[in-house]
């Protein structure tokens, strides 16, 4: 082979290598692509498989509550929607949760207060005067219990009346109760008295002492002694005149002198309550008419100091003659007290005497001694005994004189009057006193 044709032959060996290489590179393009394509298509295929595969379990777990789905499988609406329910059920359950709390804590006491009201057990330790109206029922005796503070619920007090059915039968009438009272010993006091309708009559001399009034009342079998004596220096009468009596710690009994003594008739075996408030309610009708008020007013005298004058008189004077002219002496030394400090008035010492005996064990000297006026200036600390309307009537309209002393001859009932105490030493010897 020449040397011409060798070359020829590497340059054509030249385009074959190089044919190729071109062939070479444009197949392998093609195939690249493919590669590609076949790698997308996968990736969607994955996508759709784990798509169909999470339908697949919602459907397999329709049944269950909603929020036991993940949040990651749902759109945020919907996660955003189940967060909120999430949150409002929570609430429901927190308010459900104080309510019952709070029921519970109103029940408990309630129950406590019924039981409080119902023993009487935590009340407070207050006497409170009552007054049942005629025929009263159960209810209208439980509104007035609850509005006088002797129970806290009248509404209880009906419903333990109908489940104990006790019994007995409420009556009209004043009763002295507690605020500490049971129901039971409530309507105990209330069944107490007016058992029998049996009316006796009783009949009080002017001047009478509550002391005696007790004694009368026992005998007539009205009450005790002991319970009516224990009754009227604690009962509130509800008469407009008692918030004019003046308190004083001195008075032995407060209302002395405003029972009035008159003839009665009452009840056997009747609450005393019932009885001070009848006498109380005649004084105030007999004794504080306008002609009396307008008199005490002119006087300037209160209703206290007239009616401790007027039972002075009481037990001074037996005549209107002679209780007007005693008035006259007391006025006239009350009226000079730099002169006349002392009333020196033999019966309220013996009322003393009186209050010592009924003290027993318990003497007061410093009330014993407020009383006697002969130790003490001018009026005692209240009524010395209770005075009837001509004695009162003296009180409010005395002689006019000029008269400090007084006596009387105890066996002939006659009195002597003086100006001086010099003429009063001659007419205690007139009167057989000296």
């Amino acid at each position: 082979m020449t040397e011409e044709e060798k070359q020829k032959g590497e340059q054509s060996e030249e385009e074959k290598v190089s044919d190729t290489s071109d062939s070479s590179v444009s197949t392998a393009q093609p195939a690249s692509q493919m590669d590609k394509e076949e790698t997308k298509e996968k990736q969607q295929n994955e996508k759709s498989t784990i798509a169909e595969r999470r339908v697949h379990g919602f459907k397999l777990n329709a049944g269950k509550e909603i929020e036991e789905i993940p949040e990651y499988t749902l759109a945020d609406a919907d996660a955003k929607k189940i967060r909120a329910k999430r949150r409002h059920s929570a609430w429901i359950r927190v308010t459900m949760g104080v309510l019952i709390v709070a029921v519970a804590a109103l029940l408990a006491l309630g129950i406590l207060f019924g039981v409080q009201d119902m023993s009487g057990f935590g009340k407070g330790d207050q006497k409170i005067t009552i007054e049942i109206p005629q025929n009263a029922g159960t209810e209208k005796v439980a509104e007035v219990l609850e509005e006088s503070g002797v129970v806290r619920s009248g509404m209880l007090f009906r419903v333990y009346y109908k489940l104990t059915k006790p019994e007995g039968s409420f009556h009209a009438g004043v009763y002295t109760l507690n605020s500490n009272m049971s129901y039971s010993t409530i309507l105990s006091e209330l069944f107490k008295y007016a058992s029998s309708q049996e009316e006796v009559e009783v009949q009080f001399p002017e001047g009478a002492t509550i002391y005696q009034m007790a004694q009368k009342l026992e005998e007539k079998g009205v009450c005790s002694a002991e319970e009516f004596l224990d009754t009227v220096d604690v009962v509130t009468i509800d008469l407009s005149f008692v918030s004019e009596l003046e308190e004083n710690s001195l008075e032995y009994h407060p209302l002395e002198g405003y029972l009035f003594p008159d003839t009665y008739m009452f009840y056997k075996n009747d609450n005393p309550a019932n009885v001070i408030k009848k006498m109380m309610t005649t004084f105030e009708s007999k004794v504080l008419t306008e002609e009396n008020r307008a008199r005490m007013e002119e006087l300037g005298l209160s209703l206290e100091e007239t009616i401790t004058l007027a039972s002075i008189i009481q037990q001074e004077g037996n005549s209107e003659e002679s209780m007007a002219m005693v008035s006259s002496v007391y006025h006239n030394r009350l009226n000079d007290p730099e002169n006349y400090p002392r009333l020196q008035a033999d019966p309220t010492r013996v009322y003393g005497r009186e209050l010592r005996t009924q003290m027993g064990d318990e003497v007061n000297e410093e009330i014993i001694t407020a009383y006697d006026t002969y130790q003490s200036e001018g009026l005692p600390p209240g009524p010395i005994c209770n005075p009837g309307v001509q004695a009162i009537t003296a009180a409010l309209n005395p002689e006019s004189t000029e008269y400090y002393y007084f006596c009387t001859n105890l066996s002939t009932g006659k009195f002597y009057y003086a100006k001086t105490l010099a003429e009063h030493e001659k007419n205690l010897k007139l009167a057989g006193l000296k």
